[in-house]
């Protein structure tokens, strides 16, 4: 499954970020409902996007689903101890997407 191919499916607008700091840039122009962001970023990773979420007032209320390949629960415990509000193990499982945006995401 290719995740925008399933993120649009589900009916969602999907901007793509090559690296940590482009997303953040995104987030700021988009104020997006939602994001999926893998923890392994270049130029910033997952965590430092988390952070900057956070302090950022017009961020810090935006969901965020980390994913990763990583599928320990050390490792889920501490990326949702850095912010993250869900965490989705690659390969992502359509039904457990779907499942996670449902929670997230009104209507």
């Amino acid at each position: 499954m290719l995740l925008i191919d399933e993120l649009e499916s589900l009916g969602c607008l999907v901007v793509h970020a090559q690296n940590g700091q482009q997303a953040l840039d995104l987030m700021r122009a988009a104020r997006p409902a939602c994001i999926v962001c893998d923890i392994t970023l270049p130029i910033k990773d997952g965590y430092a996007v988390m952070a900057e979420m956070r302090a950022d007032p017009l961020l810090k209320g935006i969901p965020f689903v980390a994913m990763s390949a990583h599928a320990e629960s050390e490792y889920i415990a501490q990326v949702m101890a850095a912010g993250a509000w869900a965490y989705l193990v690659k390969p992502l499982e359509q039904d457990a997407l779907r499942a996670c945006l449902a929670r997230l995401l009104p209507g």
